[in-house]
């Protein structure tokens, strides 16, 4: 039977047998489903090699955080006197969150003066408000006014200014020096 002839009477076949042709329809189908299934496991092992990458540069990001971190604490504990130590107070009137929670704070106590610092790698807008209710709910719970200060290498503009607003000294990079 010449080839012509055979892909003529499949046509025909295709054409009037509902069942073949659903039969050829689905074999072809699951066909092409198992070559894109493949492909898909293909990029599905590449996004898993480019996962494990990011989290070893997380990893990393997060030491170098660590590193910068103690470094700035080392500067500030020269730079104003006394040790930096991390603080727990009880937010029980939810003064900070809006709710009740436990709040950190970076803190400087030397010679009666208390100094609540925000050290991080960045300072947003929305970082100062929250710096300064930490220094309403410290005085409202230690009986204290802290002196409160922003330490950041790079401070956003906004935040420079809600900062200036609220009176909270800002020293970056330059300004350590």
């Amino acid at each position: 039977m010449a080839e012509a002839e055979l892909k003529s009477r499949n046509l025909k076949l295709l054409e009037g047998d509902r069942e073949f042709r659903l039969s050829v329809a689905g074999f072809v189908g699951f066909k092409e489903g198992l070559g894109r299934l493949a492909e898909h496991d293909q990029r599905f092992e590449e996004h898993a090699r480019l996962l494990n990458g990011l989290d070893l540069k997380i990893e990393d990001l997060g030491s170098k955080w660590g590193i910068f971190r103690e470094g700035m604490k080392s500067i500030v504990e020269q730079y104003f006197g006394g040790e930096v130590e991390r603080g727990i107070t009880d937010d029980e009137e939810g003064i900070v969150f809006g709710h009740p929670s436990k709040v950190e704070v970076d803190l400087i106590v030397k010679d009666g003066k208390h100094i609540i610092i925000e050290i991080n790698s960045s300072i947003r807008k929305s970082d100062v408000p929250n710096l300064f209710q930490k220094g309403i709910l410290y005085e409202k719970v230690k009986g204290v006014k802290p002196k409160l200060v922003i330490i950041s290498p790079f401070v956003e503009a906004d935040a420079r200014e809600e900062a200036e607003f609220h009176g909270i000294p800002v020293f970056t990079h330059t300004s350590l020096k």
